[in-house]
């Protein structure tokens, strides 16, 4: 269930977010809009099948395409940063791999803070991120809804 919300999220949010707003780490191009097209194309093809992958439970290698997008390009306000990290985060917790999903979280949380709004994947990331963690200095991010913390504080009060 949460990997359908997860596809349909990333898959949303590359189609909001321009890619004119992105830059290649290879290097700058002039404004072609050709050019953004296709890259544009290349990048939703990329995570159409990285998506594929993760809910076919391939998740290392969905792990390295979304990995090498967040690579290769760049957003000015974190945006395509956010959506990526968000992703892999998902794979940690569909593995069980602890360490790696508090790692990624940690960048997530870097990553998004220019954002004004959160995605609900990314919401429950950083509460999940807060419920099995060490550490409460961190406080309360006012982009995440009450809904969704009250929501996983329940599940977690309950022992579900």
């Amino acid at each position: 269930m949460l990997s359908k919300a997860l596809q349909i999220f990333v898959v949303v949010l590359f189609m909001a977010v321009p890619l004119t707003g992105c830059a290649s780490t290879k290097g700058s191009v002039n404004y072609n809009p050709d050019y953004e097209e296709r890259i544009a194309n290349d990048v939703a093809q990329r995570i159409s099948n990285a998506n594929a992958l993760f809910e076919d439970g391939e998740y290392r290698t969905a792990e390295r395409i979304y990995q090498g997008l967040l690579d290769e390009y760049r957003s000015t306000d974190g945006s395509i940063e956010t959506a990526l990290l968000t992703n892999i985060c998902m794979i940690y917790l569909e593995t069980g791999e602890r360490a790696k999903f508090k790692d990624c979280a940690e960048k997530l949380r870097k990553a998004s803070e220019r954002l004004p709004y959160l995605s609900r994947e990314a919401q429950m990331v950083f509460e999940l991120d807060g419920a099995l963690g060490d550490d409460d200095s961190k406080g309360k991010d006012i982009r995440i809804e009450s809904r969704i913390s009250g929501g996983l504080n329940e599940v977690f009060k309950e022992g579900r």
